[in-house]
């Protein structure tokens, strides 16, 4: 670096040892000095580049040089004491890197102007490139390449606001194919795939310009239809989206002649609100299955029968938290490495006195709408923490029990005293605990929950995102939240073994987490193969049919004694 550096020779020495780029500027001389790592992190040797500050100016994208220089311009006049910035720079094969800068002012003149800078830069591509990664795969079908269910909720309730505003009609259409699970049993994922693939690109030619097409999931797909001036204008189109199938589909020199069921709700007319819209469209489409599929019927309030069921399940959810009807069961957490059991996570089961066994996610829903999540959810804490107790004195297990946290339940003022009070007895700690909360729960507003989380991480709980991958999560935001782990979505493991881009989702997660110093954990593991891939991708943690179904605590301790099964799972 010369003379221009030798106050700070061991400190520039140790930080480009580091992996940084350092630079030292003198405003005065309007020299720049660059250390060698930084030209090393631009693909130059160290006597490529001289001490001009062009040589650094020329190098940055033209889209982020207006801002980057009225930040460091207000930096460099003293305006600011700390300059800190994330651009691109040209490298010399002519990509760009993302760096992040981050610049001090080390001497300043008798009247307090600067006179010397110093900074130093990191290259952050591969974050940057995996933030983008992550964003278009949370927004987008992975199959099909069409918007997914996230940004569908955004774009129809951008379109009731509009249409609200100009006192037009939107549609929202379901559409599910006529017996697929057929083709799929018959002749296999692959070939299902391969038709949900031309489906979806016949209708997208039916789509108009403006209007949105989306895939929920499996052989479901949404359009939103905005703009209507009456529900008369929308049934040409619906027609057409129905005519998509009629003609037959060729493939793997098998010939397909599908059909389709669709279920209509328009906005304003049958709902005010997403969820409304949403779940009358889906009434209607169940109406035109029942009455012989090929179909589409628009909403009509005598087909809300479903609605009874809802409010008789209500009562009865009502009655199971008076009758303790409610039980948990316990699904193994392995450390794919070691094979050791290293924690359980929590799932609720309701034991209906009728119906049977009821899994939550037929349940929960209306849990959190009613509230009845709040009580719910201290219950299952309370009874988590006596499980864990039974588990270390009968079991000799001294891991973590994670315990699922809605939203709602964060939302709930009252939910840090009541963690605190069940806390007060000294048995178990919080650090025994682990709190799994939704990705889309905490990105939703990631900033409000940042205090509540620190205040718990402090406490000693780790935080968990739960269903990572499946909602869109800004580096930005996960950065500053005080998360431990990461849990990759079993949406993604399912297909690991064949999709290229489950696995190129998955290995993204797994280089985040370990980047931002966190444990990952990979769910729905249900077969060795999904297993091998996973130990050779270099996941830590995994949970799944293939080491436990969900178990009540009595099956749990029998099976904490019967691990020589688990133990050849994990050898590749």
């Amino acid at each position: 670096m010369g003379n221009h550096l030798d106050i700070n020779a061991h400190w520039i020495r140790h930080l480009d040892e580091a992996g940084y780029g350092v630079w030292d500027w003198n405003i005065i001389t309007d020299q720049v000095c660059y250390s060698k790592r930084w030209k090393a992190m631009l693909g130059y040797s160290e006597d490529e580049i001289g001490e001009g500050f062009s040589e650094f100016q020329d190098r940055v994208h033209p889209d982020d040089s207006v801002e980057l220089w009225a930040n460091f311009n207000q930096f460099s006049s003293g305006l600011t004491p700390v300059f800190l910035h994330e651009f691109r720079v040209q490298a010399k094969d002519q990509s760009y890197r993302w760096i992040v800068c981050q610049g001090f002012v080390i001497s300043h003149s008798e009247s307090a102007k600067p006179l010397r800078l110093v900074g130093m830069h990191s290259d952050i591509t591969e974050l940057k490139n995996a933030e983008s990664q992550l964003a278009f795969m949370a927004h987008h079908d992975a199959l099909t390449g069409l918007i997914n269910r996230t940004l569908l909720h955004t774009r129809l309730e951008h379109a009731m606001q509009v249409c609200a505003h100009e006192d037009t009609l939107v549609a929202v259409c379901f559409i599910d194919i006529d017996d697929f699970k057929f083709i799929n049993d018959r002749y296999g994922h692959s070939v299902g795939d391969s038709v949900l693939l031309e489906v979806a690109n016949r209708l997208k030619k039916q789509v108009r310009i403006g209007d949105s097409l989306s895939r929920i999931g499996g052989d479901e797909f949404v359009v939103v239809l905005e703009r209507l001036p009456n529900e008369q204008a929308a049934q040409k189109i619906f027609n057409e989206l129905l005519n998509v199938f009629k003609a037959p589909l060729l493939m793997d020199e098998a010939t397909f002649s599908l059909s389709a069921s669709m279920g209509v709700s328009f906005f304003p007319h049958h709902g005010t609100t997403i969820d409304m819209l949403n779940r009358n469209a889906d009434t209607a489409m169940y109406r035109a299955k029942a009455l012989g599929k090929n179909s589409f019927q628009v909403y009509c309030e005598s087909m809300s029968q479903d609605l009874v069921g809802r409010l008789e399940m209500e009562a009865d959810l009502k009655e199971a938290m008076t009758q303790k009807q409610f039980e948990l069961y316990y699904q193994p957490k392995v450390n794919l490495k070691t094979s050791k059991v290293v924690g359980f996570e929590a799932l609720i089961r309701w034991n209906h006195p009728v119906k049977g066994l009821i899994r939550p996610d037929e349940f929960m829903p209306l849990a959190e709408d009613q509230g009845y999540i709040v009580p719910i959810g201290e219950w299952v804490l309370r009874q988590a923490c006596q499980d864990l107790l039974s588990l270390q004195d009968e079991a000799g297990f001294f891991g973590t029990i994670a315990v699922n946290v809605s939203g709602v339940q964060l939302e709930n003022s009252g939910f840090l005293q009541t963690v605190e009070q069940i806390f007060e007895q000294p048995d178990i700690t919080p650090k025994d605990i682990e709190l799994e909360i939704t990705e889309s729960a905490i990105m939703n507003n990631p900033m409000r929950w940042t205090n509540l989380l620190a205040q718990l991480q402090f406490m000693g709980f780790k935080i968990s995102i739960d269903d990572f991958g499946t909602g869109y999560s800004s580096l930005n935001y996960l950065k500053k939240l005080p998360v431990n782990q990461l849990k990759i979505d079993k949406s993604f493991v399912d297909d690991l073994t064949f999709d290229e881009d489950d696995r190129v989702i998955i290995s993204a997660v797994i280089s985040l987490a370990a980047a931002m110093k966190m444990s990952c954990v990979a769910e729905g593991i249900e077969t060795q193969a999904q297993l091998n891939k996973l130990v050779e991708m270099g996941c830590e943690q995994g949970q799944g049919y293939l080491f436990s179904q969900p178990l009540p605590l009595k099956e749990i301790k029998t099976w904490l004694n019967d691990l020589n099964a688990l133990q050849n799972l994990v050898l590749l």
